[in-house]
């Protein structure tokens, strides 16, 4: 389990930390304690993050000097985990700057959903060597959202939640 960049009660905006634990075999919490690991190349607050095929990727957010950032950074996961190994490295970054967002992966894509004040869902392929494609928008969302949360099942995405709301917004994630 990863615990990447954020904030602080002592950090005005973003903290550039990345740790990990073991979850114990069953997913029953974790065993250990947290782990630092290789940090983010800049302190990241309001990011999303995904994990797919050995790689983890931190996804938009804010730094102190910028509010809604388009940067796209990645790192390979060591051989069997935990931790990651090397430095992240930026890939292809997203059409608009944004934070608040969230994030999922689906079937070779990653998908960037809503945000503070937009509704947009952008996805990009992700290429064997764990970067990414060009981004390309879907549909959006009916209403702006953030501090939602995502997930997909079975074929479709779902959008949960957010700053006052209890909606829950579905859609089904076409083949490509």
């Amino acid at each position: 389990m990863y615990e990447i960049g954020g904030a602080t009660n002592s950090v005005a905006a973003g903290v550039a930390t990345v740790d990990y634990a073991v979850i114990n075999n069953g997913g029953s919490g974790v065993s250990g304690a947290y782990t630092t690991t290789t940090s983010l190349p800049t302190a990241t607050d309001l990011a999303t993050s995904v994990v797919y095929n050995g790689y983890v990727y931190e996804i938009g957010g804010e730094t102190t000097a910028t509010a809604g950032v388009a940067t796209v950074d990645y790192a390979v996961i060591n051989n069997g985990g935990p931790g990651v190994s090397g430095a992240y490295t930026a890939t292809t970054s997203l059409p608009t700057a944004t934070n608040y967002a969230t994030s999922v992966v689906y079937n070779g894509y990653v998908y960037e959903i809503g945000g503070a004040a937009t509704a947009t869902v952008d996805y990009a392929p992700i290429n064997s060597n764990g970067t990414l494609g060009a981004w390309s928008a879907t549909t959006s969302l009916p209403t702006a959202t953030y501090y939602a949360t995502s997930v997909v099942y079975n074929g479709y995405v779902y959008e949960i939640g957010g700053a006052a709301t209890a909606t829950v917004d579905y859609a089904p994630i076409n083949s490509n």
